[in-house]
């Protein structure tokens, strides 16, 4: 086991990899420069590469706001580099429960890290016409990536495959066809009807449920939905649920 070294470097000299660290945060940096405060700072985890370069894994808006302040020498903890996989895997179980790290930034650690279940989740996305993004005007980028986690555990790759097709053949670009509730509620329609039995008129169909959805749009779907919750006191998700048999008929 190769521990970590206790070292004084200069924030100057430390990298930062976006290929699965997230962008920086300006308002963040400058509210660490102007308080600078030693006692919070920590120490950034970093690993040195082959190259001899030093690459932060956390603390990387710690570093920008040292660097901010004019500091020249802060406190580093450092590991020899095992491979770039490693890096992103330390990366993403050190972000995991932070609620500052987005969905998006998380699963794009996991792409790097090599995870089994992140990669056949964007290659599923793709296989469909979509994209994973975030702050992106395009009807075909999915900001929702709970959801498909939630879809890929339930239904697998190609469940998720189905979902979004299914989805994109029944309502086109309505970027209303994205958001977390509806996906989450599709993959459950599939998951059901794929547990169905298979005969005449049961099990999942792909043709039928994209015939079933063209009778209503997402936006209808959750006016619906708020409508039962209201009126009948139920959870959003059952609500929702009661919405696609309403106006969809499954």
């Amino acid at each position: 086991m190769d521990w970590g070294k206790n070292e004084m470097g200069d924030p100057m000299a430390v990298v930062v990899d976006h290929l699965y660290q997230r962008q920086e945060k300006p308002a963040l940096i400058q509210r660490i420069a102007a308080n600078f405060d030693p006692m919070r700072f920590g120490r950034p985890i970093c690993f040195q590469r082959e190259s001899t370069m030093i690459y932060c894994v956390d603390g990387q808006q710690r570093l920008a706001g040292a660097k901010a302040a004019g500091l020249r020498s802060v406190p580093l903890v450092v590991y020899p580099l095992v491979g770039i996989q490693r890096e992103a895997e330390v990366f993403v179980a050190v972000n995991h429960a932070r609620d500052a790290l987005s969905g998006i930034e998380k699963h794009r650690g996991r792409i790097v890290a090599k995870e089994n279940a992140a990669i056949e989740i964007e290659r599923a996305v793709a296989t469909a016409g979509f994209s994973i993004a975030s702050n992106s005007d395009s009807p075909r980028a999915i900001a929702a990536i709970g959801a498909l986690e939630y879809a890929h555990y339930h239904i697998a790759e190609d469940g998720i495959v189905q979902m979004l097709t299914v989805a994109r053949e029944a309502w086109g670009d309505d970027k209303k066809l994205t958001k977390t509730a509806i996906l989450r509620t599709l993959s459950d329609i599939i998951e059901e009807q794929r547990n169905q039995s298979k005969g005449t008129n049961g099990g999942y169909s792909r043709p039928k449920l994209t015939a079933a959805l063209r009778r209503t749009t997402p936006a209808q779907l959750l006016r619906k939905a708020e409508e039962i919750h209201f009126e009948q006191g139920t959870a959003k998700r059952e609500s929702l649920r009661r919405a696609f048999t309403a106006l969809a008929k499954v």
